[in-house]
């Protein structure tokens, strides 16, 4: 007498609940981790003055270099402009 078995040897079970607990549940709760870490990530504040440009520009600095010199030139530029405007009044 033969009987059928899968090439791993391993008889599966169709059952919708184990397929339930062990593919469907993983992959909700893990969804559901994604969605609450977004929602619950806090929110940054930008920044308003130059100095806390600047300061937000050193925090990047070992990250992201080329975002941190933008920001320095931003900041200084501003800075610039508004020194240039004052000293004409």
């Amino acid at each position: 007498m033969s009987t059928l078995s899968l090439p791993s040897g391993v008889y599966r079970s169709t059952s919708i609940s184990q397929r339930f607990s062990k593919v469907w549940l993983p992959a909700l709760l893990s969804a559901l981790d994604t969605t609450l870490t977004i929602f619950s990530a806090p929110k940054t504040r930008e920044p308003r003055t130059v100095a806390e440009l600047l300061d937000y520009a050193q925090q990047h600095e070992a990250s992201e270099p080329a975002f941190a010199a933008e920001l320095r030139a931003a900041a200084l530029n501003h800075e610039a402009r508004q020194q240039s405007h004052a000293a004409r009044f």
